[in-house]
């Protein structure tokens, strides 16, 4: 890759990043725009989820994010706010809470310009991550194998050290073929010992 090359796709990835930052805001004004359609509380925002499930095609849990990014932009009104306080992605971890909630840590971090995240964490509505407790490892367990059945080779050669052993230690008058016998496996017999 050329650095002419190089330059031209980071241009283009900053150009995406820029446009994707206008489409949030666009998404959460419209998202806030149908909320208002409905009813206030629970039934309303059950009613838009159900709405925007059925009409836009898309899942609950969807639905349920465009329900989060309506309530974000019915406290967060402007865009310049929006993109201070760090735009969608800063106020996901909002999903979980109470809408009271949810107004509350906007409502803050609009007046502070602080990241939402840290107002939750000040604020006891989230935890700390912990960290992870490292696994203990399961023991290692050496299976006992079974030894492995000589082939007939080996185990004829197996009667041969044998053998050799027993004629060296016990004749004393060994004919001259049988002594080279017995030196041919002097080596073996040495290990088999």
């Amino acid at each position: 890759m050329t650095n002419d090359k190089m330059i031209a796709f980071v241009k283009r990835w900053q150009e995406i990043e820029r446009q994707q930052k206008d489409l949030d805001f666009s998404r959460s004004k419209l998202a806030r725009d149908i909320r208002n359609e409905f009813d206030k509380g629970d039934r309303g925002d059950d009613q838009f989820v159900n709405w925007c499930t059925v009409e836009l095609g898309i899942t609950a849990w969807q639905a349920k994010e465009l329900l989060t990014r309506a309530v974000a932009a019915t406290v967060v009104p402007d865009e310049r706010t929006w993109k201070m306080i760090g735009g969608y992605r800063a106020i996901r971890p909002l999903q979980d809470l109470a809408r009271r909630d949810q107004v509350a840590v906007l409502e803050s971090a609009k007046s502070s310009g602080r990241a939402p995240i840290n107002i939750m964490r000040e604020r006891g509505l989230i935890q700390a991550p912990t960290p992870r407790a490292m696994p203990t490892p399961a023991p290692i367990v050496v299976m006992k194998r079974e030894p492995a059945r000589p082939t007939d080779e080996q185990s004829a050669h197996l009667d041969a050290v044998v053998l050799a052993q027993f004629i060296a230690k016990n004749s004393k008058h060994i004919p001259k073929d049988i002594l080279a016998l017995v030196n041919k496996y002097k080596s073996f017999m040495r290990k088999a010992a």
